[in-house]
């Protein structure tokens, strides 16, 4: 697949509010956000800054579903910043796997849980599958390219979640 570099990496604004999450970038330090729900992002090399829609649309859907039901477990396949784990951790998570199949995605995320402080909660792992992830899990994040979510989704591994969450994008 060919993304040009605008899709890829979309710098978000200093602030960008999505529901209940205010995401800042790292380079502001702390901030206080109120009733919001904070994500720090430092964007990097890495897909996820919130300004892409297909990312705001997981957040939206993130915070919908854990409003109904919170699941306490998630996966988040090609994690990107990690900005989705972040969520899931924000809106009480107790347990996030962080999955990408590109390590300087994996850095970046690992990155941003620490800078988050959710690494008692986010594992970051570089895989390209589900198969990583030996415990069971509630809830499946996939906010990735299509060809790759098409390839997910001709498998079966994905249908042992109670929850599933995605969105994508196409050239």
């Amino acid at each position: 697949i060919e993304l040009d570099y605008d899709s890829w990496q979309q710098v978000p604004p200093a602030e960008l509010q999505i529901g209940p999450f205010a995401i800042r970038t790292t380079s502001l330090g702390s901030y206080h956000t109120g009733s919001s729900i904070p994500i720090h992002i430092h964007t990097g090399l890495a897909f996820g800054s919130g300004v892409h829609p297909a990312t705001q649309a997981c957040l939206m859907a993130l915070a919908d579903l854990y409003r109904r039901c919170a699941p306490r477990s998630a996966v988040d396949l090609g994690t990107g910043t990690g900005i989705l784990a972040v969520a899931c951790a924000r809106l009480g998570a107790s347990r996030v796997w962080a999955l990408d199949s590109n390590p300087l995605a994996a850095r970046e995320a690992k990155r941003n849980v620490l800078f988050n402080r959710q690494e008692h909660i986010i594992e970051v792992l570089v895989t390209s599958g589900l198969q990583a992830v030996k415990a069971r899990a509630e809830l499946l994040l996939m906010n990735l390219e299509w060809p790759s979510l098409r390839q997910v989704l001709n498998g079966e591994d994905w249908k042992n979640f109670g929850w599933v969450v995605l969105g994508g994008f196409l050239r």
